[in-house]
């Protein structure tokens, strides 16, 4: 049995629009956001930057008194996959979450936009792109 890090980036913008999911903006924000995981993706000594980040920005919400964003483990968890982040492969995957976007109603111009966020982190490191809607998993 091979042991894998899994690590899965969620992104997320609320829209800000009476009809969620109509603005391309929000859509556009959202996408750029998921373009910019690759720099995670750069190196494999980036791991343990990366759960030191997930960590710091955890630690930083907890203080502001706002909940956590870990839906699995503690902060514990995370500094003992960090101590063995060196030893294990890496999966990482990119997945966006755009209130309102629905199959049914998707415009052109958000589709293309979504091929070329797939596309983008494909070509660049052969990340693996989804895109949700809300409440979807």
């Amino acid at each position: 049995m091979k042991i894998l890090l899994e690590i899965e980036l969620y992104h997320c913008k609320y829209s800000s629009d009476d009809k969620p999911g109509h603005r391309i903006r929000d859509l556009y924000e959202v996408c750029g956001q998921a373009q910019k995981s690759i720099w995670w993706a750069g190196s494999l000594m980036k791991k343990a930057d990366l759960i030191t980040h997930l960590m710091r920005r955890d630690s930083d919400r907890i203080s502001q008194d706002r909940p956590s964003r870990l839906e699995r483990g503690t902060t514990e968890t995370l500094l003992t996959i960090k101590e063995i982040a060196n030893l294990l492969p890496l999966s990482l995957a990119v997945i966006i979450v755009q209130p309102g976007v629905s199959k049914a109603e998707v415009s052109e111009d958000q589709l293309q936009l979504l091929g070329v966020t797939q596309n983008f982190l494909w070509e660049m490191y052969q990340l693996p792109f989804r895109s949700l809607r809300a409440g979807s998993r």
